[in-house]
C-alpha cells in the first residue's frame, strides 16, 4: 500500500521519479533538462571570472558573484544527483512504506498525510521561490540598464543571477530566450533539490513510527504468565529492532551521497543570504535565505528525533518486567540493550551527522563568513 502519494507525484514532477507511465523519451527529456542546467550554470561561473578579472567591480559584488555560483551548482547537484539515485531511493520508500511484516502503527495514516503536505508546500515553495526572483530582477531590467551606464561597466541586467556570455543577451529574442532558460532551470532545480529535505525527514519520520511501534510492542511482551508466548513476542520484537537497524543504514546509504558535499557549502550560502538580508532587506533575500535555513534545520531536526528516538527502545526495554522471564529472554534483552544504547543517526559521510550540533555549528560558520564579508566590504 503506498502511503505517500502526494510526494511520489512531487517526485515524478520534477522528474526524479520516472513517470507511471513508459515513456520511452523520459531519460532524454531530463539529459535536455540537465543539459540547460549545466549550460546557464557556465554562464554564471563565466560572470564570475569576469567580475574578479574587471577592476571596476566592487569586492562586495565579486563575494556575492561567488555565493551565487556556489548556490546554484548546489541545487543543481542535488537535483541531478538524485535523480541518478533514483533507484535506490524508489528502492528505499518501497520498503519504507511496507509494514506487512511486523504491522502497521497506529499514526501511520497520520504522519503520511502530514508528509504528504509538506512535500507539497516544500515543492511549491521552491518554485514560487525561484520565480519571484527572476521576476524581480525582469521587473528591475531598466533600473539594472540606467545604473550600469552611470557606472560604465558591462553588466547583464534582468537575471536573477548574474551570467555572462561570450555573446549579446541584453535584448531582443536571446534575452527572452536565456530569461526563460533561467526562470525554467532554477524553479526544476529549486523544486528538485527541495526532495533532499522532502525524502530525507519522510525516510525518519517512517523509521520513528517503527521505533514507537516496537516499543508498543515491547510492553506487551509480558502481558501474561505465558513463558513460551513470552518468547515468541520478545523474538519478533528483536527482529523488529534488526529490521528498523537495517533500514536506517538503507537510508543514510541512499542519502550519503548527496548530502556530504551539500553539507560544506550550506554555510556559505546561508552567508550570503543573511549578508543581502542585512544589507538590503528585501521579500527576495528573505525567501532565499529561509530556503536555506529552514532546508538544513529540517534535516538536522529529522537527525536529532532518529538519535533520540532510537534510544527509547533501550529505556521502554529496560522499563518491562523482565525480572521473573527466562534466562533466554533475559539474554536476549541484553543483546537488544546494547545494541540500542548505539543511536541510530543520519550520518552525512566523514562530515558527521545531521543534528542540532551540526545546525549550530553550520549557522556559527554563516554568521563568521557573514561578518568577514561586511568587513570586507567597509
Amino acid at each position: 500500500m503506498v502511503f505517500l502519494t502526494t510526494m511520489h507525484k512531487t517526485l515524478k514532477f520534477t522528474g526524479i521519479w520516472p513517470p507511471d507511465k513508459k515513456d520511452k523519451l523520459y531519460r532524454l527529456k531530463m539529459k535536455a533538462k540537465f543539459a540547460l542546467m549545466v549550460y546557464y550554470a557556465f554562464g554564471v561561473v563565466f560572470n564570475l571570472v569576469v567580475s574578479i578579472r574587471d577592476e571596476k567591480t566592487p569586492l562586495r559584488d565579486v563575494a556575492e558573484d561567488l555565493l551565487v555560483t556556489v548556490g546554484y551548482l548546489n541545487i543543481i547537484f542535488i537535483y541531478i544527483a538524485l535523480f541518478y539515485q533514483q533507484d535506490d531511493l524508489i528502492s528505499l520508500f518501497k520498503h519504507l512504506e511496507d509494514f506487512r511484516q511486523f504491522g502497521y502503527p497506529k499514526a501511520t495514516k497520520a504522519i503520511s498525510k502530514l508528509i504528504n503536505i509538506f512535500s507539497l508546500g516544500l515543492v511549491w515553495y521552491g518554485i514560487f521561490g525561484a520565480l519571484s526572483v527572476c521576476y524581480y530582477a525582469a521587473h528591475d531590467y531598466e533600473n539594472c540598464i540606467i545604473s550600469t551606464e552611470i557606472v560604465q561597466r558591462d553588466a547583464q541586467c534582468g537575471f536573477a543571477l548574474r551570467s555572462y556570455f561570450p555573446y549579446n543577451v541584453r535584448r531582443g529574442f536571446n534575452y527572452y530566450l536565456h530569461l526563460f532558460i533561467e526562470m525554467y532551470t532554477v524553479s526544476m532545480a529549486c523544486a528538485g533539490a527541495m526532495h533532499l529535505v522532502i525524502c530525507s525527514v519522510a525516510a525518519f519520520e517512517y523509521l520513528i513510527l517503527r521505533i514507537e511501534h516496537l516499543n508498543d510492542m515491547l510492553r506487551q511482551v509480558f502481558r501474561d504468565n505465558d513463558v513460551d508466548e513470552h518468547i515468541a513476542r520478545f523474538r519478533i520484537c528483536a527482529m523488529y529492532h534488526i529490521y528498523i537497524i537495517d533500514l536506517a543504514q538503507k537510508t543514510n546509504d541512499c542519502f550519503q551521497f548527496v548530502t556530504t558535499p551539500v553539507l560544506i557549502t550550506y554555510s556559505i550560502c546561508i552567508g550570503s543570504s543573511l549578508l543581502a538580508f542585512l544589507v538590503a532587506p528585501t521579500l527576495i533575500s528573505f525567501i532565499h535565505g529561509m530556503g536555506w535555513v529552514v532546508g538544513l534545520f529540517l534535516m538536522c531536526f529529522s537527525g536529532q528525533r532518529i538519535q533520540n528516538y532510537s534510544t527509547s527502545i533501550a529505556e521502554v526495554a529496560y522499563g518491562i518486567e523482565w525480572g521473573n522471564s527466562s534466562t533466554r529472554v533475559q539474554k536476549d534483552l541484553m543483546f537488544m540493550l546494547l545494541r540500542a544504547n548505539k543511536p541510530i543517526q543520519f550520518v552525512c559521510g566523514p562530515l558527521g551527522d545531521c543534528n542540532f550540533e551540526t545546525f549550530y555549528r553550520i549557522m556559527s560558520t554563516a554568521y563568521k563568513f557573514t561578518s568577514l564579508k561586511t568587513g570586507l566590504g567597509n
